[in-house]
């Protein structure tokens, strides 16, 4: 729904997976807060999918920073 709203106005669409990576990537936050931000939305339900999950894991561990 949210997605759809965002197209309609002509804005493209991201999650929040997406966003978190972006703000590590930007230097916002350490890699050890982008992990933390992915483990809580697991830990609080957040629909995500496990090869979605794994991949940014997988993203953060091979980054040398």
């Amino acid at each position: 729904m949210a997605r759809d709203a965002a197209r309609q106005l002509g804005l493209i669409p991201h999650g929040t997976i997406y966003i978190i990576m972006r703000i590590y990537n930007r230097g916002f936050i350490t890699k050890e807060q982008a992990k933390g931000l992915l483990d809580l939305l697991i830990e609080k339900n957040f629909h995500v999918s496990a090869r979605v999950y794994k991949k940014a894991m997988l993203a953060l561990e091979r980054d040398k920073r």
